[in-house]
Order: C-alpha cells, then sequence, then structure tokens
C-alpha cells in the first residue's frame, strides 16, 4: 500500500526517551526508508516529565502533522495519548498503536514523574479519538504489575494483542530493536482479523 501522500507519522517517546537501540528509532528509520513522513518529536524534561508540558507539545505536533496522523507511541508516550484523548479538544488521529502503557499505580507513584496524569479515562473520549486503535502489551510487563489487559483494553473497551511473557515491557531490555511488527502495522501490511482480540 502506498502511504507517501497520507498523513504523516508521529512517534511518542515514553520515560528518557527512546534511545538508538531501541524499536521506535528502529521504525523512524524504516519508515523513512519507505518514503513515509516520520514525525519524532522530542518532549521537554523526559528524565522529568511534566504533564502539562508534554500534552501542550503533544497538540501542537498533532496540529501541525493535521489531522488523521498515524500515532504509534510507547511506555509513558502511550499513556499520554490516553490522557490527552480523555481531555475536550483533542485533535482526532487516524491509526493508533499503543505499545505497552504502564500501570496507573506505577505512574503515579513514580518520584520520577510530576503527578497530574489523569487516572480516570473516558472510554468514550479514547475511542473517538482515532480512526483506529490498537493496544499491545504483555501479562509480565514489571511497568504495568495489574496487567495491561485489565488496566486498559476492558476499561477502555480496546482491540489488544497480548505478547510473549518474555517481551517484559518491550523494549531494549527484552530484546526488541528491530521489531518487524511495528513496521509491518504502519504499513497497513497485517490483515489477520483474528489478531487482536476485542474487550466487550
Amino acid at each position: 500500500m502506498n502511504r507517501i501522500d497520507q498523513a504523516p507519522f508521529v512517534i511518542l517517546h515514553g520515560l528518557d526517551g527512546s534511545p538508538r537501540g531501541h524499536w521506535q528509532p528502529w521504525l523512524a528509520d524504516a519508515l523513512a526508508t519507505e518514503g513515509q513522513d516520520v514525525r519524532v518529536p522530542e518532549f521537554p524534561s523526559p528524565n522529568r516529565p511534566d504533564i502539562v508540558e508534554w500534552v501542550l507539545h503533544l497538540h501542537d505536533q498533532l496540529r501541525d502533522a493535521g489531522p488523521g496522523a498515524t500515532v504509534i507511541a510507547h511506555s509513558l508516550g502511550a499513556y499520554l495519548w490516553l490522557h490527552y484523548a480523555s481531555r475536550p479538544g483533542a485533535i482526532r488521529s487516524g491509526r493508533v498503536l499503543l505499545v505497552a502503557p504502564p500501570g496507573i499505580p506505577e505512574v503515579r507513584n513514580s518520584r520520577r514523574i510530576i503527578h497530574g496524569f489523569q487516572t480516570s479515562l473516558s472510554p468514550e473520549r479514547v475511542r473517538s479519538s482515532a480512526s483506529e486503535i490498537l493496544l499491545v502489551g504483555t501479562h509480565r510487563d514489571p511497568y504495568c504489575k495489574r496487567g495491561f489487559v485489565q488496566t486498559y483494553a476492558q476499561p477502555l473497551r480496546l482491540p489488544f494483542v497480548p505478547l510473549e511473557d518474555t517481551a517484559g515491557h518491550i523494549n531494549m531490555d527484552s530484546g526488541y530493536g528491530a521489531w518487524p511488527f511495528a513496521l509491518d502495522w504502519a504499513l497497513e501490511r497485517v490483515h489477520d482479523d483474528g489478531m487482536a482480540l476485542l474487550c466487550r
């Protein structure tokens, strides 16, 4: 499928950013090689995020990208998008891939994060803020101990894909440098209707 003339990709990093060797920089390079418009915003103070600053920065990035941008977010970046999408006035995205969002207690209890991340997410606003949302996680994510299905997929009623438990937080520590699935999903090469289980 040729997406060159379509909306850009916006890749959202998590806490501490996504260093070389992480699957997000690999994905950005792979998409650019395919001729795609790829935006990789660097959020202010990535080591100690301020939710107000991050939300404003995300809004500016999505406004510049235009309605319908494809969003690919990992960890705190995924939680940021959910937080943003739950607010009035969120710019609607196209397809959204949310990978390994951290658990709400883990976010609230982190001394490195300025508290203010919204803990009451709106299922209706989240689902209306994108044309398609897919949640990917594992049942053994050390940063989401309750489980991504119970924390996000079920209450928000989002389609989800569970990876093997050894995938952990789906980052460099669990061997996720190159991640072909992310590229295939981004370029709409994934057509297995049974891939995602819809939580009802």
